[in-house]
């Protein structure tokens, strides 16, 4: 916290994001060091949700404020009416415990459709763009025909 305060960094504009794995011990340590982030403004994201060892109970207990639905997930949502099933429930979950969720590895519009009709809020993936280097994130911006409008909720 010091270094974003000695950089005059905006703590909302940044996300740690933590996996299941991480949580796996229990560890008290991370759980208060992650709550001392959440109570000065910094994004706290769980990523990779629903592969691993997901809990509810990591739901209730994390001080998290976005969820990250996997990729597995999405790739199989257009075929898998239990995938849907599973992205819109986690999706109305998430809201109700007054969090984003940004699905992971969308990559075509007939996911993007599905995913706004669960209830998705952002998304990722190629769908968007390939990942870039850092100089040629410019040029992508300036991509008339990228659409940064393109989310989740439309």
């Amino acid at each position: 916290l010091s270094n974003i305060a000695k950089n005059d960094i905006e703590p909302s504009k940044i996300v740690v994001e933590i996996t299941e794995e991480l949580l796996l011990d229990n560890n008290a340590q991370v759980r208060n060091s992650l709550t001392k982030l959440r109570e000065h403004g910094v994004g706290i994201s769980i990523d990779d949700f629903g592969t691993g060892y997901s809990s509810l109970q990591y739901l209730r207990d994390l001080p998290a404020n976005c969820l990250k639905i996997d990729r597995t997930f999405i790739s199989r949502i257009e075929h898998s009416a239990a995938d849907r099933a599973i992205i819109s429930t986690i999706s109305h979950l998430a809201h109700a415990l007054d969090m984003r969720v940004v699905a992971e590895g969308v990559e075509n519009e007939a996911q993007l459709e599905l995913l706004q009709a669960s209830g998705c809020d952002e998304i990722q993936g190629f769908k968007i763009a390939r990942p870039q280097r850092a100089e040629d994130l410019p040029k992508l911006f300036e991509n008339p025909s990228l659409d940064l409008k393109t989310s989740a909720r439309g």
